[in-house]
């Protein structure tokens, strides 16, 4: 069991975010790619609705967890 903190202390560590900071972040992120998920089903079904929706919102989502510091502020 050690071990799995000492990941988890590496990985908050290496991102330099607290347990719910990083909680936070996370769920956020998790959000904004169901509704990314969302928006292309819709799209599947209506092509000329949300054309670069979901593109967007994942493509600005990888960019936030490139930096995480642009999540904070």
């Amino acid at each position: 069991m050690p071990r799995i903190f000492d990941k988890m202390r590496k990985h908050l560590s290496q991102q330099d975010e607290t347990y719910f900071e990083h909680m936070l972040n996370a769920l956020l992120c998790s959000l904004k790619l169901i509704i990314a998920g969302s928006v292309c089903a819709v799209h599947a079904v209506l092509p000329f609705l949300f054309v670069n929706t979901a593109s967007r919102i994942a493509l600005n989502v990888a960019n936030k967890r490139a930096n995480p510091k642009i999540l904070r502020g």
